[in-house]
């Protein structure tokens, strides 16, 4: 009942788009029809109606189509069961390249080749750590060389 549920609010939009648009477009020709004064609250009603129904559908339906496509997306990101490499190392990643933004857990960036040291040395220069920060990460790294 609720799986694929993006798939069933955009057809349930374009059910909704039909009904309202042949509902106005019935109501519309009571009107003009049973008013023989004028034609014109019937063409309004069929105007307004139809566009309304429209604007609502389209709502709906793009509401849908995003809850479509976020399936998609969190479907493509998932860690697969047998990606061990992935999993054994996600903990690890604690550092961000400052070359190209790139989590690393190695010293040196597998992506652009820049290391830990240069990227302590701009976080320190630009205040984003403190001087204690900064010796405790570098004593880190030390331990991790030796």
């Amino acid at each position: 009942m609720f799986d694929n549920i993006g798939i069933k609010i955009k057809s349930a939009a374009k059910a909704f788009a039909w009904i309202g648009i042949i509902a106005s477009s019935i109501a519309g020709f009571f009107v003009m029809f049973s008013n023989g004064d004028t034609p014109l609250p019937g063409i309004l009603i069929i105007i307004i109606g139809c566009l309304g129904s429209w604007l609502s559908a389209l709502t709906l339906y793009g509401f849908g189509q995003l809850i479509e496509n976020s399936d998609i997306l969190v479907e493509q990101g998932k860690i697969k069961q047998n990606d061990t490499y992935a999993v054994n190392n996600a903990a690890k990643h604690q550092w961000r390249c400052n070359g190209c933004g790139n989590m690393i857990s190695e010293d040196i960036c597998p992506i652009c080749n820049k290391d830990k040291i240069d990227t302590l040395n701009k976080w320190k220069k630009d205040a984003l750590i403190t001087e204690q920060e900064y010796n405790k990460k570098m004593e880190e790294l030390n331990n991790e060389q030796h």
